[in-house]
């Protein structure tokens, strides 16, 4: 079984990828790290230098590159995988994934303390992209999770949403 958690950056998927890999003892991949140790740059450098149309394919090999044959996974997305019809359909065929659903306030409170690449906000307001990705997140989740509130609470939803699989 593998796990992959998806939402708005900020939503905190790769704080709570942390925690959930420590209670389920699997393997945390999270994919925002990979692509910043990959290319010794922070996220947002890459997204510029690439663009965002390669930052999205180069999204979408890794994420296809690092899961493929594996178990046991909690697979942090990046925010904007959900742009990739393909990576999204293998997502869904090797895990469940779960929507950490954070409300906008939240989203943007979190990132203005962190500055990062976020695919879109070129040309739109975190508020547009918001309002854009919200559906496609929910279109993907196997499970909807309240993500404004305490990580171990997070954590604890997660586990019962899966263990209603197994």
């Amino acid at each position: 079984m593998n796990i992959t958690l998806i939402g708005m950056p900020g939503a905190g998927k790769s704080h709570i990828g942390k925690e959930l890999a420590k209670h389920l003892n699997f393997t945390l991949i999270e994919f925002d790290s990979i692509l910043e140790k990959e290319f010794g740059k922070t996220l947002q450098i890459v997204l510029e230098e690439l663009g965002e149309e390669s930052f999205l394919r180069k999204q979408e090999e890794d994420t296809i590159s690092q899961t493929q044959g594996r178990d046991n996974l909690i697979i942090s997305t990046g925010g904007s995988i959900i742009y990739t019809e393909h990576a999204m359909r293998y997502l869904a065929d090797i895990s469940t994934i779960i929507y950490l659903r954070a409300d906008y306030e939240t989203v943007e409170k979190r990132i203005s303390a962190i500055p990062r690449g976020i695919i879109g906000l070129k040309n739109k307001s975190l508020k547009q992209l918001y309002d854009e990705r919200t559906p496609l997140y929910e279109k993907w989740a196997s499970f909807t999770i309240d993500a404004n509130r305490q990580p171990l609470s997070i954590v604890n939803d997660i586990e019962v949403a899966i263990g209603s699989l197994r």
